[in-house]
């Protein structure tokens, strides 16, 4: 708990003053503050905050908007306050990456869970993306090392066990990734099995 930096984006500059004042009191880091929506985005940017306080309107932006691009660049999660309970703002809020939901006047014994909350949900997603995306390459990697044993085992009578033997002694050799190995093998064999069907 606590040390997070916190990014807040409202219009109202009074209520960014006095929210400030009730992190920093509670031991949290406010990295930055802005009242319009373009200056938001360039701050959540250089600033790279742990959550990003963000009001769901802006003068001639969408604090949604802000939080689309947050989303899409992953950078931190977004809390989304709003001045009066707004739906189009909550079904927005149920098909995106908005990790919180407040309407004004914010309850600060309220708040302070739900930013803790949003972070680590926040990372524990990251980390499931991370982990998703790791389980993909090795099966794209599993499937090329596959394919290239199937052209070994066809163009060059290898057993399935000295396909893939043949496929690590490169690997080994040439210190490059069996991947890379069976991309090569699948160049060089690959048309010259399609010929022959």
């Amino acid at each position: 708990m606590h040390e997070l930096r916190i990014m807040i984006a409202d219009p109202d500059v009074d209520f960014c003053k006095y929210l400030r004042e009730k992190l920093v009191q509670a031991g949290y880091i406010v990295v930055a503050e802005a009242s319009e929506a373009r200056s938001a985005l360039h701050m959540i940017f250089s600033s790279q905050p742990d959550v990003a306080l963000i009001n769901a309107r802006f003068h001639g932006q969408d604090g949604l908007d802000i939080s689309y691009f947050l989303e899409e660049h992953r950078i931190a999660p977004v809390i989304l306050m709003a001045d009066y309970d707004d739906y189009e703002i909550l079904s927005y809020v149920l098909g995106h990456w908005v990790f919180g939901y407040l309407v004004k006047p914010i309850d600060f014994a309220t708040l302070i869970p739900n930013m803790e909350i949003a972070v680590a949900n926040y990372r524990r997603l990251l980390n499931l993306e991370a982990e998703n995306k790791k389980l993909k390459e090795n099966l794209e990697n599993r499937k090329l090392i596959e394919k290239a044993k199937g052209i070994l085992a066809d163009m060059l009578g290898f057993t399935e066990e000295e396909a893939l033997k043949f496929l690590q002694k490169i690997s080994m050799d040439k210190c490059m990734p069996m991947k890379k190995v069976a991309l090569k093998i699948i160049a060089k064999y690959g048309q010259a099995k399609n010929g022959r069907e």
